[in-house]
Formats: structure tokens, sequence, C-alpha cells
């Protein structure tokens, strides 16, 4: 056999296995991620509600409702946020459940939020302090929201506050229609009412840990 052929054949081998769409549960699994994390960097949040599972919303909202919601939400912060990195650790094996698979998905996000556009220019030094006590005001309700470990540092000199925070998701793959996001910040009682009863009392330890958390300064609600 021609070398020269042999080593083409091989090649093209390597070429379709490396670039073969990977179809499996896994493999899809990531897909999605690769994409949600797009969406995050990109803040076009309003996409995202194509992967929030419907049970979330369903009862209240359409999901072209809820992409509105997610626009609004995100204009009110947009001129001063900015997302500069996101990544997701998933915890595998993956895990079945009556119908279908789940898999806990933790992710960090940082980002800035810049204050200073909001100083007039021609502020004088009364309303400078003022200005600061109010972005100090800011961080200091912004920390009690926080779980232990979020990072969240205030520069004086620029008015920027830097933040590193962490969480974890739920995704679940229902019937083969595809892997849709629970965020697990959401009230107790709708997490208890929209997960399967396998989910729940295969994580009752996950479950509990999220119970315990702080939230805005409270206890989590059950």
């Amino acid at each position: 056999m021609n070398i020269k052929f042999l080593l083409l054949a091989v090649v093209v081998v390597f070429a379709y296995f490396q670039f073969k769409e990977d179809t499996s549960d896994l493999g899809t699994l990531n897909k999605v991620l690769d994409t949600y994390t797009e969406l995050e960097l990109s803040e076009d949040y309003g996409k995202e509600a194509d992967y929030i599972y419907p049970k979330i919303y369903i009862d209240k909202l359409s999901k072209e409702q809820l992409r509105v919601k997610l626009n609004k939400k995100a204009e009110k912060t947009r001129d001063i946020t900015t997302i500069t990195g996101f990544q997701f650790i998933p915890r595998l094996p993956l895990k079945t459940y009556a119908d279908g698979l789940y898999a806990l998905v933790d992710y960090t996000k940082s980002m800035t939020i810049d204050f200073s556009s909001k100083l007039p220019k021609d502020a004088d030094e009364e309303a400078i302090k003022k200005f600061k006590r109010g972005i100090r005001l800011s961080l200091s309700l912004m920390r009690m929201s926080a779980k232990e470990g979020d990072k969240m540092e205030l520069d004086e000199v620029s008015n920027i506050v830097s933040v590193k925070k962490s969480g974890t998701f739920i995704l679940i793959n229902e019937n083969k229609h595809g892997w849709k996001f629970i965020d697990t910040t959401l009230p107790k009682t709708l997490l208890k009412k929209i997960l399967h009863t396998d989910i729940i009392n295969q994580e009752q330890e996950f479950i509990i840990q999220l119970e315990d958390a702080p939230f805005y300064g409270l206890t989590r609600q059950k």
C-alpha cells in the first residue's frame, strides 16, 4: 500500500472522530453548557429562556413572556455590568431518575460592576462622598446575599466592584427533550414542587445544604 495513501487515510479517520458531533448524553450536556456559557459572556439573557426548565414558569408565563422579562431585567444593569468569566464544572457521572437523566453542575461567574458612569461629571466633593457611601451600601447588601466563598471587592479609586460568585444548577433531560436548567437559588417550596421525587430523594444532602445557606441575609425559604 502506498505510504502516502495510508497516511492520508489515517488523517481522514482521525479528523472524522475529532469533529464528529458527540451525541452521547454527556456530549449533549457539554454542548448545552458551552452554549449557555456563550450566552452568559455575551449577556444575551433573553435566549437563556430556551434552556430554563419549563415547569418553573409555565403556570405564569409563556416562554416569550419569560424572554421579555429576562431582557428587561438585564437592561437595568447592562450599562454598568460586564461578565468577565463563566465556567461550568459538572458533577459526574450523570444520574438517572424515572423520567430521564439529571446532573448537578457547579459554576463560577466573574463580573465587574462599574458605578463610575453614575457619578455626574460636575459633582462636588460632598456629592462624591455621598456617591461613594451609596456604593459601599450596595456592596454591603450584595455581601449579605452572598454564599460562603463568594468574593466582592471595591476599588475606591475607579468605583468598580469586582465580583466572583459560585453556585449550582440542576440540569434535567426529561424524556429526551433536551437539557434544561434549574437554578438552585429558587425558593425551596418551588424546587420541591417542580423536582421529581426521585431527584429529591437522591439529593437529600444537597438540598439540605441549600436550605441552610444564607439568602439575602436570612435563612432560605423552605
